[in-house]
């Protein structure tokens, strides 16, 4: 279609000065990818091509995918091999999405763990990057329950939260989460100039459609996402996003 942006991925090199980040952390690269929806259009090989692409650069310390992967029954099948090309220096981590629900989300949990991702739900644990100890939070709410009890985590380790919808921000804040990536909301899809997102949907609105939000100790980007199961975007291009991370106060 005539101004259809679908094939026109965004890779975003994104800097962030996060409250807690430890100083053996400075540096760190995180690879987001959220939002493919695979159910065969766009076909296998804009997919290989977006992964192929990613395995060409530097190889990330963590890979992070952030949920809604399949679309059909039937397209479970791409996830190993598509995925499992990723890895990160110090690990791969993974949640579902809304999506995922409704298509066997226990195969799709199966198929993520055969291609090497630490598959998180709604849960926290103790994992260690670059030597230092940090907690590991997946959301996956509100439509896998319950979501994260986190009154048992430690209290004094940096706090790292995969949440498949913005809508959680406000409980990061509350649960003092130092870091969450997020994608789902897909920047809104279609984006009119000087009004932006038309439909985004979240509780909030637009507020967190797409980019980087902070409040009190909290910071949380979100991704517009790789694909959509409607293929069709408008001013609002698909984006997979690495992230450096970098100590409060350290120059850049």
């Amino acid at each position: 279609m005539p101004f259809n942006d679908v094939f026109k991925v965004d890779f975003t090199d994104l800097t962030l000065a996060v409250p807690g980040v430890p100083k053996e952390w400075d540096g760190l690269s995180v690879l987001l990818l959220s939002d493919l929806h695979f159910c065969g259009t766009p076909s296998r090989e804009f997919f290989d091509r977006v992964i192929d692409h990613l395995t060409a650069g530097p190889k990330p310390d963590l890979v992070i995918l952030a949920g809604d992967y399949v679309d059909t029954n039937t397209h479970h099948a791409w996830l190993e091999p598509l995925f499992g090309k990723l890895t990160g220096v110090e690990g791969q981590f993974a949640i579902l999405g809304n999506h995922d629900e409704h298509h066997h989300p226990e195969v799709v949990r199966d198929e993520l763990r055969k291609a090497g991702y630490t598959v998180l739900g709604n849960t926290w644990k103790e994992v260690e990057i670059r030597g230092v100890r940090c907690v590991m939070i997946g959301h996956e709410g509100p439509w896998f329950r319950p979501i994260p009890n986190l009154e048992n985590a430690p209290t004094n380790l940096f706090r790292f939260c995969i949440s498949h919808s913005p809508d959680s921000f406000y409980w990061g804040r509350a649960n003092r989460v130092n870091l969450m990536l997020c994608g789902h909301v897909h920047g809104g899809q279609i984006r009119l100039p000087l009004i932006g997102s038309i439909f985004v949907p979240s509780l909030y609105g637009r507020r967190f459609d797409m980019g980087v939000f902070a409040g009190d100790s909290t910071v949380m980007v979100v991704s517009r996402g790789v694909s959509g199961k409607e293929p069709l975007r408008f001013r609002c291009h698909p984006q997979v996003m690495r992230i450096t991370l970098r100590p409060v106060g350290s120059r850049v």
